[in-house]
């Protein structure tokens, strides 16, 4: 559980670690369905796989490969983009998902995706046959 600063009320709330997570991951899909991730056709399979279409079964080394190696090259072109993105880091934790990622301006959401997608197929190719 975080403990949050409300900028608006300068009150401390709460907020849990999966409650954090179901932000990311809702709006995530929502973005994926609406088009807002480069290079959907790639990322297909890991999306299939988080809406339940799917078991993680279906998606193979050689799949997470190249979704992993997509996803590098694309935060590459980003790092590339916001150079300073993280120099100026909030020296607190709030409830926004996106808060570390707020030095890449209007592409925030399209890194943390990223970064998310490419930490969670290197953790599932350990178990994939």
């Amino acid at each position: 559980m975080y403990i949050c600063k409300n900028d608006k009320s300068m009150e401390m709330t709460a907020i849990d670690t999966f409650e954090k997570q179901d932000l990311f991951y809702n709006r995530m899909i929502e973005d994926y369905k609406n088009g807002v991730m480069p290079h959907l056709s790639v990322f297909k399979p890991y999306f299939k796989w988080k809406m339940g279409e799917c078991s993680h079964d279906e998606i193979t080394r050689e799949m997470a490969y190249v979704m992993m190696d997509e996803a590098s090259m694309l935060l590459d072109g980003y790092y590339n983009k916001y150079p300073k993105a993280y120099e100026n880091m909030d020296a607190y934790i709030d409830e926004d998902p996106w808060q570390q990622y707020k030095g890449f301006g209007e592409d925030k959401y399209v890194v943390s995706y990223l970064e998310g997608i490419d930490s969670e197929l290197k953790n599932m190719i350990m178990i994939l046959l």
